[in-house]
């Protein structure tokens, strides 16, 4: 189903499974410096057979490919009824998501035209060149959906931000660009209309913290995107 709202395109998500973008995750990850450290090794706690010892590196494809199909065949039957129904859920609550992005960002969004895929892997990637989010297996359906309502937040918030203040695409700024996206997430998520959506609560991380709360003293006296971005991030 296609959106009528004005400002939107066009908006679709589909949940699925693959095997080979699951594997390709899996590299995607090794190789991002984001990940390497503690979110990486999340993988290597729940699965210490994919680490070579001897090597003191990663299996190699063929071997993950292996342990990816065989996870697959173990899970399939929960994987395909988690699909099924998670694709029920975002189409029952797609149009609410874009009538309230509408009311904070107020211009003409990007088509957004994603896959959304339940993984072995316990980590939350987005990945914005292929069009992808992954979430865990076991999140569960309203997690889920909180999952992707706050990774299209991220993809439309940065979309508005670049076209409309194009000095902050600079990599000095990436940092904190990235730290006010999650406050921001967290605001707008928290309030009553959103939490209609996925009735999930979020709290920053302590690394957000100091910053979350000043931005929400401001956000309580005028919930205006442009106001939080020229006191947080223009000066």
């Amino acid at each position: 189903m296609i959106s009528t709202n004005k400002n939107l395109k066009k908006l679709n998500l589909t949940f699925n499974y693959n095997l080979k973008r699951e594997v390709d995750v899996f590299f995607i990850l090794t190789k991002d410096k984001n990940f390497i450290g503690d979110k990486i090794n999340k993988i290597f706690e729940k699965y210490p057979n994919l680490l070579d010892y001897k090597n003191n590196a990663y299996k190699d494809k063929a071997e993950i490919k292996n342990f990816v199909e065989n996870e697959y065949h173990k899970n399939s039957i929960i994987i395909e009824n988690l699909v099924k129904k998670l694709n029920k859920r975002w189409e029952e609550k797609k149009e609410k998501f874009i009538i309230l992005s509408n009311n904070i960002f107020k211009y003409k969004f990007p088509d957004l035209i994603y896959d959304a895929q339940p993984s072995i892997w316990p980590l939350y990637i987005r990945d914005f060149r292929n069009k992808l989010i992954t979430f865990p297996l076991n999140d569960g359906v309203e997690n889920a959906i909180l999952v992707i309502c706050h990774e299209l937040l991220h993809v439309i918030f940065y979309d508005y931000l670049y076209k409309k203040y194009p000095q902050l695409k600079d990599k000095k700024n990436r940092r904190k660009t990235y730290e006010f996206s999650e406050c921001l997430n967290i605001l707008v998520q928290n309030q009553k209309d959103w939490l209609d959506i996925y009735k999930i609560k979020q709290k920053p991380s302590q690394e957000i913290s100091k910053l979350y709360s000043k931005m929400e003293k401001k956000w309580e006296k005028e919930k205006d995107l442009d106001i939080l971005i020229k006191e947080f991030l223009l000066k």
